[in-house]
């Protein structure tokens, strides 16, 4: 379940102030949790997971440094935007316009179809109010995971 909090937000034409839900900045699971909880759900030890994980990591930063786009079945994909400085002429624009890079994650359908709020297949309760720990299983059939720490 997430937990959302309400926030102001002024429209910057007209300065009217109206209210959103935002989510509260949740508490990050490292690697090593994920670890744990991927050797309880195969016949792999953590180290096998772990050796696996570090070589997804390297090369998938190898395959994004050649500007390719990394595709992981129902997982999703990887690639490389720019953060640029543009010119009036085309053949003004130099290398040194380009001002960082950053990965973009596209998310398969399996995982955007988990995360669907029109099929209810995500909870969410206000920050501060009690939830039902016995909450029925969603849609899409994901189960949610246990909040770290917990």
């Amino acid at each position: 379940m997430m937990q959302y909090k309400v926030v102001t937000r002024k429209n910057p034409i007209n300065k009217t102030k109206k209210f959103y839900p935002a989510l509260v900045s949740p508490q990050p699971v490292d690697k090593t949790k994920i670890i744990e909880r991927i050797e309880k759900r195969c016949t792999l030890a953590s180290a096998d997971v772990k050796a696996v994980l570090d070589a997804l990591e390297v090369e998938l930063i190898d395959c994004l440094q050649e500007g390719w786009s990394v595709r992981l079945g129902d997982f999703g994909s990887f690639r490389v935007s720019l953060r640029t400085k543009g010119k009036d002429k085309a053949e003004d624009v130099q290398a040194e316009h380009i001002l960082s890079t950053h990965v973009v994650f596209t998310p398969s359908p399996r995982i955007r179809r988990a995360l669907s709020v029109k099929s209810k297949a995500v909870k969410f309760v206000r920050q501060g109010e009690e939830t039902d720990k016995k909450a029925a299983k969603p849609a899409g059939g994901v189960t949610p995971a246990p909040v770290p720490g917990a």
